[in-house]
């Protein structure tokens, strides 16, 4: 979070803004892909469990309706998420580049109470990283429904899955 704001107060005093807009326009365009894959695998699970209840009745151990359930929040929290995510990264892009100078203030006359609520560069980084926030939120949605997509097909692949999620986080975050 430091480092964001770090990188974003270098970016606004070198005067280089347009690095900044291309680079949270990079992570707009992600959180928007993420959300639309989002909402796509929600339907697309349901798609799935409703016709290997009809191949696999097998499939239908008592517990299927939760195990889709806990699928289906885990893709709705992550385009929730990435929707915050792409909200603030847009107010984070609007905040930075709407600086006024001195100059312009004499310019404004009569407009004290706007000064006073100027933003500055340490309430842009609060959105910033408000923004990435969400952004990490929605990842983590994403990393859980893979072990609960794998609970469809049993307890013993769900343990693997777990497993293996948790030991590729560790080396990850």
């Amino acid at each position: 979070a430091a480092t964001r704001k770090v990188w974003l107060s270098n970016i606004i005093r070198s005067k280089k803004e347009i690095d900044a807009v291309q680079s949270l326009r990079n992570w707009i365009l992600a959180a928007t892909l993420l959300s639309t894959v989002a909402v796509s695998l929600t339907v697309g699970v349901g798609s799935f469990v409703s016709t290997m209840i009809h191949i696999a009745p097998w499939m239908d151990d008592g517990n299927l309706g939760w195990k889709v359930f806990s699928i289906i929040v885990c893709y709705l929290g992550a385009f929730f998420c990435m929707t915050q995510a792409i909200r603030y990264f847009n107010h984070t892009i609007i905040a930075m580049n709407s600086k006024v100078d001195d100059s312009m203030w004499n310019m404004l006359e009569g407009i004290e109470m706007m000064r006073e609520n100027a933003l500055s560069i340490d309430d842009v980084g609060n959105l910033l990283n408000r923004g990435a926030l969400f952004y990490t939120i929605g990842m983590r949605f994403y990393y859980v429904s893979f072990p609960a997509f794998i609970y469809l097909f049993g307890p013993i692949p769900l343990l693997g899955s777990s497993s293996f999620m948790t030991l590729a986080l560790v080396f990850l975050d």
